[in-house]
């Protein structure tokens, strides 16, 4: 039977290492015979499996709310459109309503995305039209982000499709502009 112990190798790096200690006689004197067992690749491949198991958490856990999330989205986005039928003779609100629609359909194709993570699903990249979804970002940004706040986009006039799954880039944007709001020490900026 061995303890679990740490090693230092000749170079001044430790390792973790299984030590067995055994005594048999011979003539009258006791002998100690040691061993020693590297236990780095099992160490390592023990984390990736805490990491493994903590990865399927998350999956489970996103996929729950991820649901749980896509039921108020159907109540917000059918209000919205309910509110919207409403408002044909005053154009300032009736866009409001479209714009809680349009952020309501695009959180439930997030909430898509995270189903599909949790399930482990692929991206479905499609033929994406960037100026839309940038658009759509830049109205969710607006109403997220505080008054003094200056949203600019930039585009190349010459990118006008991408081969993208349009929820995780739209998704990945919004992040960028929340992020960006911490102000210029941010990486991304």
């Amino acid at each position: 039977m061995g303890r679990e112990v740490v090693g230092r190798r000749k170079d001044g790096t430790t390792f973790p290492m299984e030590l067995s200690v055994g005594e048999a006689k011979q003539g009258g004197s006791s002998i100690f015979v040691g061993m020693i067992h590297d236990l780095s690749d099992r160490k390592r491949t023990e984390a990736q499996l805490i990491q493994a198991q903590k990865m399927e958490a998350v999956g489970q856990l996103s996929g729950g709310i991820a649901h749980d999330f896509n039921n108020l989205l159907t109540v917000i986005v059918g209000n919205a459109e309910y509110l919207a039928e409403q408002l044909l003779s005053r154009a300032d609100l009736k866009r409001l309503a479209d714009d809680i629609c349009s952020a309501g359909e695009r959180g439930a194709e997030l909430t898509q995305r995270l189903l599909a993570f949790s399930r482990k699903q692929l991206l479905r990249p499609v033929e994406t039209e960037c100026d839309k979804l940038l658009d759509s970002m830049h109205k969710l940004l607006r109403r997220t982000l505080r008054e003094d706040i200056e949203i600019a986009t930039h585009t190349d006039p010459t990118l006008r499709h991408a081969f993208a799954d349009p929820a995780p880039a739209s998704m990945a944007g919004s992040l960028q502009g929340l992020h960006a709001r911490k102000g210029p020490s941010c990486a991304c900026c």
